[in-house]
C-alpha cells in the first residue's frame, strides 16, 4: 500500500526494494526469463525492474531479518545525512545495555518518515501518514539490545535532514501501589489486573510493555525474593516461595473482588509452574476434555522424557483430519488447559467438523497411543 515492490531470495532471505509507485501496488509479475520484475500502480504507471541491475546498496535486510548496512548512531548524539527520493532508504542502529526509553527524531528540510524495528525485523513503530508531519519523532521503553531505525523521504529532491538519539535510563519499580515497600500486596495488584493492555492503564505494568502479563508478576517475585534471601539478590522464585506468598495473601483475609481474583490468578499460575517441574515415569496420553464436545476440546498428556510431539485426528473411517504440530517438547505434564494440545474442532481447511467419532494419535519420540472422541452437535 505503501507503493513499493520487495523482493526476497529464498535462499539468503535477502530482501531489496525495487520500484516506488506514487500510489498502491495493484499487479506484480516476473518476465518469462525471470530476468525482470514488472508492477502496474493504481497512479496509471507500470515500472520495469531489471534483477542484474539492482543497486546492491538497495539492500535492507539480511538472513537474520536485521539490516545488512547501518550507520551506528550513538546515545545523546545527532549525525546529518542526505537522502535521496524513491530510492534511498538510511539504516541507523543503536545499541541499548539496559532498560529505558529510547526517543529518535529528525528535523531538518526534508519531509522523512521512520520505522522502528528490533534486531530480528519486527517493525515495532512505523511512521506511514502520506508525509503530513514535517519530520517524526519515536519514543519506546525497551529492553537491552540492538534496534534499528529507517528514514526515507515522501518528497521528490534530494536533501539533508538530521537524526538525533537519545535515552533515559528508566528503573523498574515492583512497589505497584508506590506506598515505599515492595510486599505481597504489590504482587496480587499486578495478578488482579492481568492481561489488561488498555494503553491508559498503568498500575501493574511494572515493565511498562503496554499489557500486565506474566512478567510483570515475574519482576514482583524476584523482589520479593532478594528482599527475603539478603545472600541471593538474584534469587529465581519457585513453586514453594509462590505458594509462600499466596498463603499470606489469604492470610490478610481482604474480601475484596479484585484482590481476589489476584490471588485466583496467582494460584492458576502456581498450578502451571508445578506441571511443569513434574516429570512423570512414562509417556501417556490421556482422555480429552470435554467429551462429548463442541466445537473444542483439549488433549492431555505426560512425557517421561524430552521429545518431538504431534498429535493427529483422524475421522472413523480414517481420512486425517487434522494434524496438530507442537514442536519440542520438554519432559512434564501437559494435562491443564493451558498446557494440553488444543483442537478447536476444525480441520485443515477451517472447516468445522461433522458430528460424530474421532480418533486423535500422539506420537512422542517412539511413543504412539490413540484414545476416541465424540463431536456431539
Amino acid at each position: 500500500s505503501d507503493g513499493t515492490v520487495h523482493l526476497w531470495d529464498v535462499q539468503t532471505g535477502v530482501e531489496k526494494r525495487l520500484a516506488r509507485h506514487t500510489a498502491n501496488v495493484r499487479s506484480v509479475a516476473f518476465g518469462p526469463n525471470g530476468e525482470m520484475i514488472a508492477s502496474g500502480s493504481s497512479d496509471g504507471t507500470m515500472l520495469l525492474s531489471k534483477l542484474s541491475q539492482i543497486d546492491d546498496e538497495q539492500t535492507v535486510l539480511d538472513t537474520g531479518n536485521t539490516p545488512t548496512t547501518a550507520t551506528q548512531l550513538t546515545i545523546n548524539t545527532s549525525l546529518t545525512e542526505k537522502i535521496d527520493p524513491g530510492d534511498d532508504i538510511d539504516y541507523f542502529s543503536v545499541q541499548i545495555d539496559q532498560p529505558g526509553q529510547l526517543s529518535l527524531w529528525t528535523t531538518g528540510n526534508l519531509d522523512t518518515v521512520g520505522a522502528f524495528e528490533n534486531s530480528v525485523g519486527d517493525i515495532l513503530y512505523s511512521d506511514d501518514d502520506d508525509g503530513e508531519n514535517f519530520n517524526f519523532r519515536i519514543a519506546f521503553y525497551i529492553s537491552p539490545g540492538t534496534y534499528y531505525l529507517r528514514v526515507e523521504s515522501y518528497e521528490t529532491v534530494t536533501g539533508d535532514y538530521t537524526v538525533y538519539a537519545a535515552f533515559e535510563i528508566i528503573v523498574r519499580s515492583a512497589d505497584v501501589n508506590g506506598d515505599g515497600i515492595v510486599n505481597v500486596i504489590d504482587l496480587v495488584i499486578v495478578a488482579a489486573n492481568f492481561g489488561v493492555s488498555d494503553a491508559t492503564f498503568t498500575q501493574g505494568d511494572v515493565n511498562e510493555n503496554g499489557v500486565v502479563d506474566r512478567e510483570d508478576i515475574l519482576i514482583v517475585l524476584e523482589a520479593l525474593e532478594a528482599q527475603a534471601t539478603a545472600d541471593a539478590p538474584a534469587a529465581t522464585p519457585t513453586t514453594e516461595s509462590l505458594k509462600r506468598y499466596i498463603d499470606a495473601a489469604k492470610r490478610l483475609n481482604n474480601m475484596d473482588a479484585a484482590f481476589q481474583k489476584g490471588i485466583t490468578v496467582l494460584e492458576h499460575l502456581l498450578a502451571t509452574w508445578r506441571e511443569s517441574e513434574a516429570v512423570p515415569e512414562i509417556t501417556a496420553l490421556l482422555p480429552n476434555f470435554p467429551n462429548p464436545f463442541n466445537p473444542e476440546t483439549w488433549m492431555p498428556y505426560h512425557l517421561a522424557k524430552d521429545a518431538e510431539v504431534t498429535l493427529h485426528i483422524y475421522a472413523v473411517n480414517g481420512t486425517l483430519v487434522r494434524r496438530l504440530t507442537l514442536g519440542h517438547q520438554p519432559a512434564g505434564i501437559y494435562q491443564s488447559r493451558s498446557r494440553a494440545a488444543y483442537w478447536d474442532g476444525k480441520n485443515e481447511f477451517g472447516e468445522p467438523a461433522a458430528s460424530g467419532v474421532y480418533f486423535y494419535t500422539l506420537t512422542a519420540g517412539d511413543f504412539t497411543a490413540t484414545r476416541k472422541m465424540l463431536i456431539r452437535k
